[in-house]
């Protein structure tokens, strides 16, 4: 049952991870609505396999405890270890294979937003982004090996997200700084049409200071009528 949790855990970080990509991309493309439908159909499709897959094995967990507890009567010690065996096997194998579809999925998503990246002008971040990912396939693959190690691949799995979630969280702030830059420019260029009007008003403000000059005067006169 531990297990079971551990992979929706992952199902879940997975599907924050596909949210933030595809804000990310949402925001890089409004013009673009085609690849706007190929991402939101690639993500749909992932959700109903996830969420497919996990229905599934909950099934077939609950099958496999319901036959447990029908036999365990019947049925001696050594055949217990048998079947808590074979369950703990079928676990790593659902495991494995719920790892590599998530793989799959991410690494079309990933194709697809380096598809994007090629037309916007962000062909550095997208490189570190790929060998970010192909160092997390790599990572996975070589643990995935060692079956006894599946909690250490949880660990390396979260820690690589969360390095993933910081990178777009900075991508998304970057893109926000350009942006608001931009349309300082544009007040900018507002600017100068104001700055046409400043000029009026600091005639103004040279009569202003004529005003001032009279004011200075009269002061003088009354110190002179005091003394």
């Amino acid at each position: 049952m531990m297990m079971m949790v551990v992979v929706v855990m992952m199902m879940v970080v997975m599907m924050m991870v596909l949210m933030v990509v595809m804000i990310m991309i949402m925001r890089k493309t409004r013009r673009r609505r085609k690849v706007m439908v190929i991402i939101m159909t690639t993500a749909t499709t992932t959700e109903t396999t996830t969420t497919k897959t996990t229905k599934t094995m909950m099934m077939k967990m609950k099958k496999m405890m319901m036959k447990m507890k029908m036999k365990k009567k019947k049925k001696k010690k050594k055949k217990k270890k048998m079947m808590m065996m074979m369950m703990m096997m079928m676990m790593m194998m659902m495991m494995m294979m719920m790892m590599m579809m998530m793989m799959m999925m991410m690494m079309m998503i990933m194709m697809v937003i380096l598809m994007m990246m090629m037309m916007t002008m962000m062909m550095m971040m997208m490189m570190m982004m790929m060998i970010m990912m192909m160092m997390m396939m790599m990572m996975m693959m070589m643990m995935m090996m060692m079956m006894m190690m599946m909690m250490v691949v949880v660990v390396m799995m979260m820690v690589l997200v969360v390095v993933m979630m910081k990178m777009m969280i900075m991508m998304m702030i970057d893109d926000d700084d350009d942006d608001d830059d931009d349309d300082d420019d544009d007040d900018d260029d507002d600017g100068d049409d104001d700055d046409d009007d400043d000029d009026d008003d600091d005639d103004d403000d040279d009569d202003d200071d004529d005003d001032d000059d009279d004011v200075d005067d009269d002061v003088a006169d009354d110190d002179d009528d005091c003394c």
